[in-house]
């Protein structure tokens, strides 16, 4: 299968749909605040990206860390320098969320989507 060309159809679609956010993408190590929930002394970078915003499917809801108020961006797994986790954060919109968690299709170790769900922090 032709694995790359899946990634940019994906990239293609997220483009002409979706609308720019702003990753804050924090580095590995340091102390962890409880009260920003953040690494107190990570370096954060921030990366563009464009993202399509959906509300969560029935499935996720079943897990119970998903509520109905929260909503799921669909990325293109190219775009960002690494896979987005829950120490991380996203402005959408100017409004800033928590990425509760993170699933990806990622054929032959190829992450052609990330789906992020997240909630208004």
């Amino acid at each position: 299968m032709d694995y790359a060309r899946y990634q940019k159809i994906v990239s293609t679609q997220i483009k002409k749909y979706g609308k720019a956010v702003m990753f804050h993408l924090q580095a590995e190590g340091g102390d962890y605040d409880p009260i920003s929930g953040r690494m107190a002394s990570a370096t954060v970078t921030d990366e563009e990206c464009m993202a399509v915003m959906v509300r969560p499917d029935t499935k996720a809801l079943y897990t119970q860390t998903i509520n109905m108020t929260d909503s799921a961006l669909i990325i293109d797994g190219k775009t960002l320098s690494r896979a987005p986790n829950e120490r991380d954060t996203v402005t959408v919109d100017g409004s800033d969320y928590r990425i509760l968690s993170v699933s990806w299709v990622a054929p032959a170790d190829l992450p052609i989507i990330y789906k992020v769900y997240i909630r208004r922090s």
